[in-house]
């Protein structure tokens, strides 16, 4: 990681924190079903709902500096990229009310990640049907939250439709 300046000490343990509970979010769960009451379910929950809190009341020295964002790439990305695609409906619910805070608070640092994010996660959940219609409705419902913000919708449609060096989202699925 870059080492970034903070004006206080605690700053630092939060970007601290904030890595660990990834590392905790990615844990593997159990083959098959797992018990509602797991252990492992509740710890994955528990994190990504910490991560959740975090990323949602995150101040704006945490939000501009250079090592939470980097942190956020490293990790949090690929946390979304291993908990987006879970067959738990609240794993997946949480995935996705994490990708709409960083789509809101975090979108000017992550436009690679978030056309990731559409193609592969959101748009294969709505093409695959083998998909449960639970998920296909999160995801249609996060969408219609993202379309419900006009300046959304335009920084999209700029950011990944008009931008010549990105795959049209419109298009990516043609």
């Amino acid at each position: 990681m870059v080492t970034a300046k903070f004006t206080h000490v605690l700053q630092n343990d939060a970007v601290l924190v904030f890595c660990a509970l990834c590392k905790l979010s990615m844990k593997p769960l159990p083959d098959g079903t797992p018990d509602p009451i797991s252990h492992e379910l509740r710890s994955k929950i528990l994190s990504l709902q910490l991560l959740l809190g975090i990323l949602q009341n995150a101040g704006p020295i945490l939000r501009s500096n250079e090592m939470f964002v980097i942190a956020i790439k490293q990790y949090l990305c690929v946390v979304l990229s291993k908990n987006g695609v879970s067959l738990m409906p609240e794993v997946f619910e949480l995935s996705l009310a994490l990708f709409l805070a960083l789509l809101a608070r975090f979108k000017m640092h992550l436009k690679m990640q978030i056309e990731v994010f559409f193609k592969e996660i959101f748009m294969n959940i709505l093409e695959t049907c083998s998909s449960s219609f639970e998920h296909k409705w999160m995801v249609i419902h996060a969408l219609t939250r993202i379309c419900a913000d006009a300046q959304s919708v335009v920084d999209i449609y700029v950011n990944y439709n008009c931008d010549p060096s990105s795959e049209s989202l419109r298009e990516a699925r043609q």
